[in-house]
């Protein structure tokens, strides 16, 4: 016997539903499908493929790679491994508009383990965001999709205390994208007591650039690792919790320190760039003790940190440095951070220097250019093992 989502017709009314175009949101099927139902694998598939053809998309093409099906079916094996798994049930997200893939990712990350899924979108219309949608829409107006169409719900709806009551009640998880203000409206409104929650929550980045491998390492190298450095501070404004915010500078010359710098913030995207923004973020940064002094090169403003522990705010092409003799200086700070991108340095030999200080939090560890990749591990989370459950 099927059930529904149950909503009043008030309530529904209130909800612009995206995905699948025209569908009733009190139409979605709360039965479940298997963890990773071969119909959801061939569903990513065609998906995958019809990314990878939209030209003027990036990003999107971005997440149709992600999701093709050699790599899908190695992450199902990874975790299909030791334990069988099933479906928790309808799963509700909350996402953010500053980096639009995110709503893709959290949502197939459900549907992937066969749970029902509403996934509420931002009410700003987001142009690749909304070419994705587009695609996957196209999909699942074909009868072959219909099984899926029937569990997926992308939604729009100005604020409503009883409709996001409604909809968490009902969920059996809840997933939450910060920033940290909008986790602590969402969980004022109750789950069932059996449901579970997942919040990701604002986080900071860094780079690590080591003087002695930059040394050691071709120019053409250092330029490229540059160039993607670059890449991963500027992409989506610098909104993105993995874009760096600050850069580590591991050794004692500040000359070749400068250098390198300068050289980064030639390759930064200048259309984020505000000399007004970075002028104010310095200076309030510099009353309010957090930096020793600012200054500005390439249209990028930096603010040296008087500690790793509390990064000011970062936008208009504003970041902020630290510089320390060595690598076990470093690993002293007292510090929390997402991600790490590291530059002339081994990641292996990182994570597991990592790993063994005591002081340090960091949940990644990636190579310049891979900053804003997503993987189903996030923020030490593995949203494809918690969005489902073992049975033993």
């Amino acid at each position: 016997m099927q059930r529904y989502l149950q909503l009043s017709d008030d309530d529904a009314e209130l909800i612009q539903v995206e995905v699948p175009e025209n569908a009733n949101v009190q139409t979605l099927n709360l039965e479940p499908l298997p963890c990773y139902a071969p119909i959801l694998m061939e569903f990513f598939a065609a998906l995958s493929d019809a990314l990878g053809r939209l030209s003027d998309a990036p990003n999107a093409r971005a997440l149709g790679f992600f999701l093709r099906a050699r790599a899908l079916e190695q992450a199902v094996a990874i975790r299909q491994r030791d334990n069988l798994r099933a479906p928790r049930g309808l799963s509700f997200h909350v996402v953010p508009a500053n980096v639009p893939m995110v709503a893709f990712h959290s949502a197939f990350a459900s549907l992937l383990q066969g749970n029902p899924t509403i996934v509420r979108l931002s009410s700003r219309q987001l142009p690749e965001q909304q070419q994705v949608i587009k695609a996957i829409n196209q999909l699942l107006s074909q009868n072959r999709w219909q099984s899926i169409a029937q569990r997926i719900r992308f939604i729009r709806f100005s604020h409503s205390d009883t409709l996001t009551t409604a909809l968490s009640l009902q969920s059996r998880s809840r997933v939450i994208w910060g920033g940290n203000a909008t986790i602590k409206q969402i969980r004022s409104y109750p789950l069932s007591p059996g449901a579970l929650e997942v919040a990701f929550a604002d986080r900071q980045s860094l780079a690590v650039l080591d003087e002695h491998n930059i040394r050691q390492m071709p120019g053409h190298s250092v330029q490229l690792q540059l160039k993607q450095l670059a890449q991963d501070i500027s992409q989506f404004a610098q909104q993105s919790c993995s874009s760096p915010g600050v850069l580590v500078w591991l050794g004692s010359d500040s000359s070749l320190r400068k250098k390198i710098f300068a050289k980064i913030a030639e390759y930064i995207d200048s259309s984020i760039c505000s000399g007004s923004t970075q002028l104010t973020l310095l200076q309030k940064a510099s009353l309010d003790g957090l930096i020793k002094g600012y200054h500005s090169t390439h249209n990028i403003g930096w603010g040296e940190l008087k500690s790793l522990a509390q990064l000011p705010p970062r936008r208009g092409g504003t970041l902020y440095w630290s510089q320390f003799e060595s690598i076990e200086e470093f690993f002293n700070q007292p510090i929390n951070y997402q991600t790490c991108v590291v530059v002339g340095s081994s990641r292996e030999a990182m994570k597991e220097q990592l790993a063994q200080s005591a002081s340090i939090m960091i949940d990644r560890v990636v190579a310049p250019g891979q900053a804003l990749a997503f993987d189903w591990l996030w923020d030490g989370v593995d949203l494809l093992s918690v969005l489902s459950r073992v049975v033993v």
